[in-house]
């Protein structure tokens, strides 16, 4: 550019802060990516694996367990039931990660069948004659919970169904601040055998599910 004054040629001047500004532009675009790629190096690397994803921060035990059953994590309506499962343990006052609470959560997803029972010689099979229907403890108005006959709802295999499966789910989060259940998850079968006993009371009750 100095050159280009001294001889007094303008189009050379020109030329010249043409490629100044866009050497200061390449400079700025430069600086910003450099920038960008620090940040990023920065941040922890996320698993590749969806599953190692989905597992990341979870206890050891439930770990375990999910690696041993990925296909309950990669197919969206299995991890639904999935979900299902676990509150369905919770409300029954199982602890995660015990081994009660992965029978409970195997037998709910249909993983694990009721055991043979042999009386004598004779043995009977899962499914031999039809299940009784579930009894759900029902707990007081303000959770109180008394543990008296009148507080034992007996569900439908329809309702139970219902009560674990999304079709009836909370529509808030566990005011408690416990964390029992999140809005949008399935009611469990503790809080559907509330909620007929009090309907049923006041004669509001659909029976619909009883049938099923």
């Amino acid at each position: 550019m100095r050159a280009a004054k001294e001889a007094n040629d303008l189009d050379a001047e020109l030329d010249a802060q043409d490629r100044l500004t866009s050497a200061r532009i390449d400079l700025r675009t430069y600086d910003e990516a450099k920038a960008t790629m620090e940040a990023r190096a920065k941040q922890p690397a996320r698993p590749a694996d969806p599953v190692e994803a989905y597992i990341a921060g979870r206890t050891e035990q439930t770990a375990g367990w999910l690696r041993a059953h990925r296909e309950w994590i990669t197919d969206t309506r299995k991890n639904q039931k999935l979900t299902a499962a676990h509150h369905d343990a919770i409300a029954d006052g199982l602890s995660p990660d015990t081994p009660e609470y992965f029978t409970h959560v195997e037998k709910f997803i249909g993983l694990r069948k009721e055991a043979e029972v042999t009386e004598g010689d004779s043995v009977q099979r899962p499914g031999a004659r039809r299940a009784s229907a579930p009894v759900a403890p029902v707990a007081g108005s303000r959770g109180s919970g008394s543990s008296s006959d009148n507080n034992e709802v007996r569900l439908s295999q329809g309702e139970a169904k219902a009560a674990t499966d999304g079709t009836h789910i909370w529509n808030y989060d566990d005011p408690s601040g416990q964390k029992k259940f999140k809005k949008g998850d399935p009611i469990g079968v503790q809080e559907f055998a509330r909620r007929k006993r009090a309907m049923t009371a006041s004669g509001q009750y659909d029976r619909t599910y009883e049938t099923q």
